[in-house]
């Protein structure tokens, strides 16, 4: 099967190469799908990598159009994930706690919405 990005492949595969020769404890993964090659350092945590993947959701989620279908959805699913993320190796206090009440509202109010436009 050929990638969707013959260079892209070729420049992932040569960095692979790269890396592997390395010899350092170093991770990598590749979305050939979406063009997307991802290096991982030696501090590179679940928790670390989790806040990277949801900036680019979050970043998403301020582009997109307010009038799509998806938006407050999305919108208030991120900011309840980015308290959570904020808050997992301490605690989530009270203003943080009111802050996931408002984002989980905001996701109901989203998919009541939906519901009824049906």
């Amino acid at each position: 099967m050929a990638e969707a990005n013959d260079d892209f492949g070729v420049v992932c595969r040569r960095v692979e190469e790269a890396l592997g020769r390395s010899g350092g404890p170093l991770r990598w993964g590749r979305y050939p799908d979406a063009d997307i090659m991802c290096v991982y350092g030696p501090n590179a945590s679940p928790l670390h990598r989790a806040r990277h993947g949801l900036d680019h959701i979050e970043e998403m989620s301020y582009t997109a159009a307010e009038h799509h279908p998806y938006y407050r959805l999305l919108n208030g699913i991120a900011e309840a994930a980015r308290v959570v993320l904020d808050g997992w190796d301490g605690t989530i206090g009270p203003e943080d706690a009111d802050r996931l009440r408002w984002s989980l509202s905001s996701v109901s109010d989203a998919l009541d919405r939906m519901r009824a436009d049906g």
